[in-house]
C-alpha cells in the first residue's frame, strides 16, 4: 500500500529509507548528502563499493545501519554531473519490486527518485513509482518534502541554530566571524538545508554546521562527537598538513641556523630539501595517519626538539641528512603507536 507524506524519508515510520545515489561515489547534495552527514558508515561502504565498481543502475541495495533501520541506496545516477534517465529509474523500481521479499522488509520511505538534481519530471516518475511499487506487500510510503517547517531531529538541530548567537558559532561550531554573523542574520531558519544555500557558507562549514548540530541533537556531548562521531576525512587531512608544516617549519629553521651561512642561499635550496622533507611523507606508515583518529595533542610531539643540537657548529650534509632521517623515523615510530580505530 502507498502511503504519500508531505515530509523526509527520515521521519517516517518505515523501517527502510530509501537514498537516491550515483555510480561514482559522491554524496555532495540533496538527500545524499544529508545520508553523508546522518550516517558516516554507511557512506564509507557506498563509496569503497563505488571504488570497486559495484554500485550500478538498476541495482539498487540495501547498507544494514541497525536492527532497526536499513539504508536502501537507489542508484539514479550514473555520474554526479549528469541529470538523470527515466529508464534508470524503472531499472531500479523493476529490480525493487522482485527482490525485495528475498530480505525480511516490511515497510519503506522513498523519496521523488531523481526530480531534484536528477531533473526529472515528477508526474511520470510517481506513474511508474505506482506501476511498480503499488501492489508489493509493503508499506510503501512516497515523501515529497514539501513541508516548510522542519521536524523530528531536525526541529531540535534548528531550535540550537536559533538560539545561537556569533560567539558560541564561531568558539563552539568553529566557523569563522563573517559566516557566524551571516547564520545569526538569517535567523530564525525554517529548515536545516537552507544553510546550506546561505552566500557565504562553503560546503565544509555547512557539513561541520549539520554534524555539529545533529550530534548535539541527538544528545550527545560534543567531546563525544570530536572522538567518536565525526567525519575524520577532513580533520585528519588538515592534522596531517598542519604536522607537515610544522615539520618543514622545524627542518627549515634548523638548516638555516646549521648549514646556510644566509637567508638567500637557504631560499635557493629551499626545493631541495622541500623534496628530501616530501619524501618522508610518501611512506605508507605515514599515510596510515589518515585512517586513524588521531588527537590533535599529537602534533605537539610530531617533531622532536630535543633532536635539534644547541651548539653552533657547522654541520655537513651527512649530518643533516641524518637529522632528517632520525626526524623521520621518529615520526613513524610515533605514528606506528598511535591507537587504531
Amino acid at each position: 500500500m502507498i502511503n504519500y507524506y508531505e515530509g523526509t524519508v527520515f521521519n517516517t515510520p518505515a523501517k527502510t529509507i530509501v537514498n537516491t545515489v550515483n555510480c561514482v561515489g559522491v554524496m555532495g547534495a540533496g538527500i545524499a548528502l544529508e545520508f553523508k552527514l546522518r550516517f558516516p558508515e554507511m557512506y564509507k561502504d557506498y563509496k569503497d563499493k563505488c571504488n570497486k565498481n559495484l554500485v550500478r543502475i538498476g541495482r539498487p541495495y540495501i547498507y544494514s545501519h541497525s536492527d532497526d533501520l536499513w539504508i536502501l541506496n537507489f542508484p539514479t545516477k550514473k555520474h554526479w554531473r549528469n541529470k538523470s534517465e527515466i529508464e534508470w529509474i524503472e531499472a531500479g523500481l523493476k529490480y525493487f519490486s522482485k527482490n525485495h521479499s528475498k530480505v525480511e522488509m516490511k515497510s519503506v520511505a522513498f523519496p521523488k527518485l531523481g526530480t531534484n538534481n536528477g531533473g526529472l519530471d515528477w508526474e511520470l516518475v510517481k506513474d511508474l513509482m505506482e506501476k511498480y511499487l503499488s501492489n508489493l506487500d509493503l508499506d510503501i510510503y512516497i515523501c515529497l518534502n514539501e513541508k516548510n517547517e522542519a521536524e523530528g531531529i531536525e526541529k531540535k538541530m534548528l531550535d540550537l541554530v536559533n538560539k545561537a548567537d556569533r560567539e558560541h558559532l564561531i568558539k563552539e561550531v568553529g566557523i569563522n566571524a563573517k559566516q557566524a554573523k551571516i547564520i545569526v542574520n538569517k535567523q530564525p531558519v525554517q529548515r536545516f538545508w537552507q544553510i546550506n544555500n546561505f552566500n557565504g557558507i562553503g560546503k565544509k562549514s555547512y557539513e561541520k554546521l549539520f554534524r555539529y548540530y545533529y550530534q548535539l541533537a541527538k544528545g550527545k556531548k560534543i567531546t563525544d562527537v570530536s572522538l567518536n562521531d565525526y567525519n575524520w576525512s577532513i580533520n585528519r587531512i588538515g592534522l596531517v598538513i598542519n604536522a607537515k608544516k610544522e615539520f618543514n617549519n622545524n627542518a627549515l629553521k634548523f638548516l638555516d641556523k646549521h648549514y646556510f651561512s644566509n637567508r638567500l642561499q637557504s631560499q635557493e635550496k629551499q626545493k631541495e630539501i622541500h623534496s628530501l622533507i616530501e619524501d618522508i611523507w610518501e611512506d605508507e606508515k605515514v599515510n596510515q595517519w589518515l585512517r586513524l583518529k588521531a588527537d590533535a595533542n599529537y602534533l605537539n610531539i610530531i617533531v622532536d626538539r630535543n633532536l635539534v643540537p644547541d651548539d653552533d657548529r657547522d654541520l655537513s650534509k651527512s649530518d643533516i641528512f641524518q637529522y632528517l632521517e632520525i626526524s623521520s623515523e621518529k615520526i613513524k615510530e610515533i605514528i606506528s603507536n598511535l591507537p587504531d580505530q
